[in-house]
């Protein structure tokens, strides 16, 4: 028999588990939200059009809503059937020496010549991705569907086997450039739309500030590109992240370690000190910095972010960034950039981790895919 005790203790059960779900579903929502910065007009019209963008709200998977969560599931599951996915891969000469590679993805039965032949998303992964990560299968499959002939540029930093020029310093911007005449040379007269990713998004703007003269890219989006290196550094010091980039630095260094040994009398360091650094800093302090030409990691860190040559960009750039990515100081991000320079926009996410934005409850989808497809799609059609 209930007592009038046990009564009121039920229904203060009830009002607590009813306000801790009402609490609960407003945290939920606080991070779903979207903003979207620009200046041009021109802008407008994408915003309007792209359907990824209508609610104005990325809704992450409740369950792995955390910033850390999202780019492990990101990497863990594909939420696109990349069985389809054919990778051909070609090989050129680096002009600073060395064999470069681009892989050209394509589906299974289907012509190439159905592609549209005036464009090629011409892509840059993150630091370590391998072509197949499903991050990157996953946009492969949109791109393709949209009819984009896509290839994927592939850094030395990513390669299982890294070759470092001989008695000269590495230059990554030569490198993509030595990458987009390739490709070029395959398809002289398509005009290529840029997706950077990460480290290869902060590449890609270098690449587009430099050569802002040349006609080759129309447009390019940038995804978690971290845009100012000196403050990324201090957010993630002691972090799982620094551990994380720490073995996978050490990795790098591996996977290059003839090489490392030959280049140690004119880069100037030893082995032995690189794979004991205890640190993403250390790391960077001892090889990252020295391979690269800077003077240490402070040098290095201050030079090879685009934060300031973002406004150098003669081209149309969106740039995907979210609150919460554990690898980035959102403070150093150019929100307001189309301020100074009006070809770019700005779309940042409340949540959705490092290259995560996987949503859904019974089927993973990724938002930022669609949203690039919906750009390149706006730009071609706009060009």
């Amino acid at each position: 028999m209930l007592t009038l005790d046990t009564l009121d203790l039920k229904r203060t059960l009830l009002s607590f588990l009813g306000g801790l779900i009402t609490y609960l579903i407003i945290c939920y929502f606080k991070k779903t939200g979207v903003e979207i910065h620009f200046s041009n007009e021109k802008f407008k019209s994408f915003v309007n059009q792209a359907a990824s963008l209508k609610t104005k709200r990325f809704f992450p998977f409740p369950f792995v809503s955390f910033p850390i969560g999202q780019s492990w599931l990101s990497h863990k599951f594909p939420c696109e059937k990349v069985e389809v996915l054919v990778h051909t891969r070609e090989s050129f000469q680096f002009s600073t020496g060395g064999t470069g590679n681009v892989e050209w993805i394509t589906e299974k039965n289907k012509d190439s010549n159905k592609y549209n032949p005036n464009y090629i998303a011409f892509i840059l992964p993150g630091l370590q991705s391998k072509p197949t990560a499903y991050y990157l299968q996953d946009l492969y499959c949109k791109l393709l569907r949209a009819n984009f002939r896509t290839v994927l540029f592939m850094p030395r930093f990513n390669e299982p086997k890294f070759e470092l020029p001989r008695n000269r310093h590495l230059d990554l911007i030569q490198d993509i450039r030595d990458g987009i005449q390739f490709v070029k040379s395959k398809y002289p007269n398509a005009k290529l739309i840029g997706v950077g990713h990460s480290y290869g998004g902060n590449s890609l703007v270098n690449y587009l500030s430099k050569y802002k003269e040349e006609k080759d890219f129309i447009a390019a989006v940038t995804v978690a590109n971290p845009f100012n290196f000196e403050k990324g550094a201090v957010k993630i010091k002691g972090t799982i992240v620094d551990n994380f980039l720490t073995v996978g630095l050490k990795k790098i260094v591996q996977a290059a370690i003839d090489d490392v040994v030959r280049e140690a009398e004119y880069h100037k360091w030893k082995v032995q000190d690189i794979m004991n650094g205890k640190n993403t800093y250390e790391i960077d302090e001892i090889f990252t910095s020295k391979l690269l030409g800077y003077k240490n990691a402070n040098d290095y860190y201050k030079n090879i972010g685009c934060g300031n040559r973002v406004f150098d960009v003669k081209i149309p750039l969106l740039f995907m960034n979210s609150y919460d990515d554990s690898f980035i100081d959102h403070t150093g991000l150019p929100i307001t950039g189309h301020k100074q320079n009006d070809n770019l926009i700005c779309i940042m996410s409340r949540g959705g981790g490092h290259i995560g934005w996987v949503q859904g409850l019974f089927k993973f989808r990724r938002w930022h895919t669609q949203v690039i497809t919906d750009f390149v799609k706006w730009t071609a059609d706009t060009a």
